[in-house]
């Protein structure tokens, strides 16, 4: 049977590259949720731009026929 023989530095190197790794993969993950979340803020100004012209059509249209 054949033993493998790894020195502390290759151990050490391979953690820390793991270490990074998760790190960069962490980072990434919170790069997607503020995506997300300026997606999610985007969609509610339209929401409330929707909101406010109909609001403004409304009024417009029945001072229009309160005034005529």
């Amino acid at each position: 049977m054949e033993t493998w023989r790894v020195s502390l530095e290759t151990l050490l190197f391979v953690g820390h590259l793991r270490g990074f790794v998760g790190h960069l993969a962490g980072f990434v993950g919170h790069l997607r949720g503020l995506f997300g979340d300026f997606t999610e803020f985007v969609g509610h100004l339209d929401e409330l731009r929707w909101t406010l012209t109909l609001h403004w059509v409304t009024v417009t249209k029945s001072n229009q026929t309160l005034f005529r």
